[in-house]
């Protein structure tokens, strides 16, 4: 993991865990969402193909850099919840007739 990208995981993670339940109240779009859509939405997509190639340290210390092993590992335990959640962000999108 690289230190930038783990904080910009954080920033975006609490923007959402603010942003979402406040679509309950039909904010008005303004230049500032959308852009922050946009952004969450290409970065967590992003995101999904460097979990993918990123290696891991395993408990012994070792860092394990086979892609075989990364692809397993991520498939056996984020993959799921980032498609949920990656796809339904990019379903709303398409259901919104693109904008």
């Amino acid at each position: 993991h690289h230190p930038h990208g783990d904080l910009a995981s954080l920033s975006l993670v609490v923007y959402d865990m603010i942003t979402i339940p406040m679509g309950a109240f039909n904010l008005p779009a303004n230049l500032f969402l959308v852009f922050m859509e946009w952004t969450t939405r290409i970065f967590w997509t992003l995101d999904m193909g460097m979990s993918s190639v990123t290696g891991c340290t395993l408990k012994d210390g070792s860092v394990q850099l086979e892609f075989r092993y990364i692809i397993w590992r991520y498939v056996k335990t984020w993959f799921a919840l980032d498609v949920f959640i990656v796809a339904s962000d990019w379903m709303e999108f398409a259901g919104a007739g693109g904008t």
